[in-house]
């Protein structure tokens, strides 16, 4: 019979001899383990791939929305004369440049190339020349649900004191299967230099 510490030298002895190492079964469920772990890491990285075109599409359309809506409210903060206004449309007197114009932002004109939207178009009364401010809107007349982009406050005397200017972009941009809601920015400003 060996002694307890001399048994346990000929097992360890034994171990480092003997061939060592991961069995068959081991390594074939290390590998199934790892295909579920890349499998589902590749699955996020796929979706990720497929979101991006709407996301910076989305981003586009908010971003050119955006873009229009400041340069429309910026020269409609140098109004000084309100001569015409609508739901949809407004006609001013302003000062551009040192000069005094007269311009008008109309946002129900329909988009000639898409049909269900609308864009705001610039027009000055002194020159034929107008142009598109913001190309696509969906608050247009001619919308399924119309809402108004320009909405009015008024003082006692019926003088309009504030503007609020609000447009709606599709989350789309260009797509055709991009996302479906709606994008509604505001902007607004108070008419600081009207006469009287």
């Amino acid at each position: 019979m060996l002694r307890p510490a001399r048994h346990a030298r000929t097992v360890l002895s034994r171990l480092r001899t003997g061939e060592a190492g991961y069995s068959l079964i081991e390594l074939l469920l290390v590998m199934s383990m790892m295909v579920v772990v890349l499998g589902a890491v590749l699955s996020l990285a796929d979706v990720a791939q497929r979101s991006t075109p709407k996301d910076l599409e989305r981003a586009h359309a908010i971003r050119d929305a955006q873009v229009g809506l400041d340069r429309m409210t910026r020269e409609l903060r140098q109004t000084h004369t309100v001569v015409a206004y609508s739901d949809y449309t407004i006609e001013v007197k302003a000062w551009v440049g040192g000069q005094e114009r007269q311009i008008t932002y109309d946002c129900s004109d329909p988009q000639p190339s898409e049909t269900g939207y609308n864009r705001c178009i610039r027009k000055e009364i002194a020159s034929t020349a107008s142009y598109p401010v913001i190309s696509r809107i969906l608050n247009g007349p001619s919308s399924s649900t119309p809402s108004p982009v320009f909405t009015y406050t008024t003082n006692a005397s019926g003088q309009i004191t504030y503007v609020k200017a609000t447009v709606e972009a599709s989350a789309k941009g260009d797509l055709k299967q991009g996302f479906t809601h709606r994008v509604a920015l505001h902007d607004g400003f108070y008419m600081r230099n009207r006469d009287g």
